[in-house]
């Protein structure tokens, strides 16, 4: 055994992921047959959400279809790429009421659940090492065409979601439409986004590694994706792909002249996963972290972090503590915890040091 034969930290980290998957969370918003299961099943390359499943009677649509938030766990494990374990987050029930006024809030108040959970497990002098972050890195806006652009719902939530997500809008059900209509609505539907100040996913904002300008343009020109899904699939030119029978001839999901369900993919698993990701811890919880504890007072107890009120005045009785610390000034609060963080990460530094030095050796003791 030589030093020349153990890997470098980031051999072992690629090693990792292969061997585990990327954590990639998805949260999927849109009313109901908008197109958002047949999409799945095709974005995951298998039956997810079975047809029919949860459809809603129309009789009783406006009456008992309140939202609710589900999760889906899938393994995407494609030849010759990074296994890619999926977490799509759904809201089923959403857009169906005659009153939607609380649908927005119980979306933001699960994001900002997710945040606050991860706020409080870095804080903790003990992490818990199966904790699951549960922040999403893009979320999915399924739009319905209608050809008079956006609807206050969609407006309202839009802007909410662009806060907390990675927001990229998408037209649902794109077979449907002829190609002056989907011009048509594309336009409406992105102009009302710019007028409204909907801060959508810049694509231009990343070093992705394309050549050319011209590749960073497709997606200007495709905002918002036009999408279909489908689940019959039939086998051409000897591969299975998604399609939808028509009079006029076959509608290939996966074929990029027919839809952008495929640049879509590509962009979710492929050319800007990663980017998705850092954006959402390095950017969007970053504000979101600063603006909780500038409107906050932080306390500890049994080396727990406890947050008095949350920025949208949100309160969860597992995560906050409504008593503020009492006795000690704002600036020896702020001491306190500055050396209490300062501890905490150079305890970090050696633990990640010597985890480090643990797996060089084994890694060794493999190859010797």
């Amino acid at each position: 055994m030589t030093l020349s034969t153990i890997k470098s930290p980031e051999e072992i980290r690629r090693l990792k992921n292969f061997k585990r998957g990327i954590d990639f969370t998805i949260l999927i918003v849109g009313e109901e047959g908008i197109g958002k299961s047949s999409f799945i099943n095709c974005l995951c390359q298998k039956t997810v959400i079975p047809p029919n499943m949860d459809q809603v009677n129309p009789v009783n649509a406006s009456l008992n279809s309140d939202l609710r938030i589900e999760k889906i766990h899938v393994d995407i494990v494609e030849e010759n790429s990074t296994p890619i374990s999926l977490n799509l987050i759904l809201a089923p029930g959403f857009g169906e009421n005659i009153d939607n006024s609380l649908a927005t809030a119980k979306i933001v108040k699960y994001l900002e659940l997710q945040f606050d959970l991860v706020l409080k497990e870095e804080y903790k002098i003990e992490r818990n090492q199966n904790f699951k972050d549960g922040r999403p890195h893009a979320a999915l806006y399924f739009i319905r065409a209608t050809s008079k652009g956006l609807r206050e719902l969609d407006i309202e939530v839009m802007k909410e979601l662009s806060k907390r997500c990675n927001l990229i809008p998408v037209i649902g059900k794109a077979d449907s439409l002829t190609s002056e209509e989907l011009v048509l609505n594309r336009r409406l539907i992105f102009s009302d986004i710019k007028r409204n100040d909907i801060k959508i996913y810049d694509f231009g904002n990343n070093d992705t590694g394309f050549e050319q300008i011209d590749e960073l343009n497709i997606f200007e020109n495709c905002l918002p994706f036009a999408v279909s899904g489908s689940y019959e699939t039939k086998q051409i030119k000897g591969s299975i792909v998604h399609v939808r029978e028509y009079p006029w001839g076959t509608f290939k999901v996966e074929d990029v002249k027919h839809n952008d369900f495929t640049l879509l993919r590509n962009v979710l698993f492929g050319s800007h996963l990663q980017e998705l990701k850092e954006s959402t811890s390095v950017m969007i919880y970053e504000k979101y972290r600063k603006a909780k504890l500038r409107n906050s007072v932080p306390k500890f107890a049994n080396g727990e972090l406890k947050i008095a009120q949350s920025p949208q005045g949100y309160e969860d009785p597992t995560i906050y503590s409504t008593e503020m610390e009492t006795g000690k000034s704002g600036n020896e609060l702020e001491n306190q915890l500055k050396d209490l963080m300062n501890k905490k990460k150079l305890l970090e530094t050696y633990t990640n040091e010597v985890k480090l030095l643990e797996e060089k050796l084994h890694i060794a003791s493999l190859e010797g």
